[in-house]
């Protein structure tokens, strides 16, 4: 079912896959190297996390474990940091951890929120 699916994908013109709140299983990423899809790849913390005491650790550990494991595949193309996050502590820190992103993977696009909704309290105004 997942090879079909890229493949449909791919047959409807499509160039580019986004994996959202969670990253591509393994073998989508294999595939979408076979066959010529660039992906754009979220961690499952990009994507309602809550604030709390442990957070800063969730969220550096997801994006970590994001990067190294799947920074090898050709097909990979940008990074996504968040999910339509508002301002507030997850928020900064995914800006607090663009370093850490850029010190795994030079090479790709990071983007930091996907939008819709995401201000800070200065350009709230």
């Amino acid at each position: 079912m997942l090879r079909l699916d890229l493949l449909y994908a791919k047959a409807s013109g499509f160039n580019m896959l986004r994996f959202i709140s969670g990253m591509a299983h393994p073998y989508q990423l294999d595939l979408c190297d076979e066959i010529g899809l660039l992906v754009y790849e979220e961690s499952l913390a990009g994507w309602e996390l809550a604030n709390s005491p442990k957070m800063k650790e969730r969220y550096e550990r997801s994006v970590r474990e994001m990067v190294e494991r799947d920074r090898s595949h050709p097909s990979l193309a940008m990074w996504g940091m968040l999910n339509e996050t508002n301002d507030g502590p997850v928020f900064r820190e995914a800006v607090a951890d663009l370093p850490l992103v850029r010190s795994l993977d030079d090479s790709r696009l990071v983007l930091l929120s996907s939008g819709r909704g995401t201000s800070s309290p200065a350009s709230a105004h």
